[in-house]
């Protein structure tokens, strides 16, 4: 028979028992930006509270997408050379016509010409360069790894964006993914350092000890696509203490070599 429940038995807190009771949902997404409890996964909640690695941030650098003939084609219609010339013996604003153009183009960076028709041009990076590289591209191209695309996704998304014809060539995109792999192994060697020293500084305090190297840790895996076909795999190990990542391997199921050498 079954089990009856009045409405002021239900209001009270009894509920039927072949009936499930609903799972509270914790995230909002109405306002998951401002909502403090929508944080719910572990690793929010680490990067949301850990005060101690603080990145100050640029608020004067940002990129903006424009129309570079329409923009500055109008502003050639406002715009006149402040350069002081000699007239007569007279020295007087040049206030000549200006236009401007593009020129030494590499990717996504350029160099602006300003060109009066009275003085001698002038040049603007249209980014910040690092040694002979443009900021820009080096931001790109990381950007696109991270989303998991290469030079083919970099190509496709600037043609169809009409941002350049071509992009970058190979070898040019090559020597730009192996600065990004060197500054990327210097800024992860540190934080390993740091999380390795704290998570030794915690398990000394926990044990009454003055310093140790013996630190209890967790191991964690996982693969770059999902299911057991990835030929890529990660493995990490987590302080259990701090809670942080220690050290982190990648391995590979695959060897070019030695597919060479059964093909020989």
């Amino acid at each position: 028979m079954p089990f009856k429940v009045s409405r002021t038995q239900i209001t009270e807190g009894v509920r039927r028992k072949d009936r499930r009771k609903k799972r509270k949902q914790s995230f909002n997404p109405k306002n998951p930006e401002v909502d403090d409890n929508s944080f719910t996964s572990t690793s929010a909640k680490k990067l949301k509270g850990d005060d101690k690695q603080h990145v100050p941030e640029e608020a004067t650098l940002q990129y903006s997408i424009i129309d570079f003939a329409l923009v500055f084609s109008t502003l050639s219609c406002f715009v006149r050379c402040s350069n002081i010339i000699e007239s007569g013996g007279e020295e007087k604003f040049c206030n000549g016509k200006v236009n401007f153009k593009q020129c030494s183009k590499f990717g996504l960076g350029f160099k602006l010409v300003v060109e009066c028709e009275r003085c001698m041009p002038k040049y603007i990076l249209s980014c910040q360069q690092i040694g002979r590289m443009y900021e820009l591209n080096r931001r790109f191209i990381f950007v696109m790894r991270v989303l998991g695309l290469g030079l083919a996704g970099c190509k496709k998304f600037c043609g169809l964006m009409d941002l350049s014809s071509s992009f970058l060539n190979q070898s040019t995109y090559d020597f730009y993914i192996n600065k990004i792999h060197e500054c990327i192994t210097i800024v992860t060697e540190k934080l390993f350092s740091s999380a390795a020293t704290e998570e030794k500084q915690l398990t000394s305090l926990a044990n009454n000890m003055e310093d140790t190297t013996d630190v209890t840790v967790s191991g964690d895996g996982t693969w770059k696509k999902r299911g057991f076909a990835s030929l890529y795999g990660v493995s990490s190990l987590i302080g259990f203490h701090s809670g942080k990542v220690l050290d982190v391997i990648v391995k590979c199921s695959y060897c070019k070599l030695c597919e060479s050498w059964k093909k020989n």
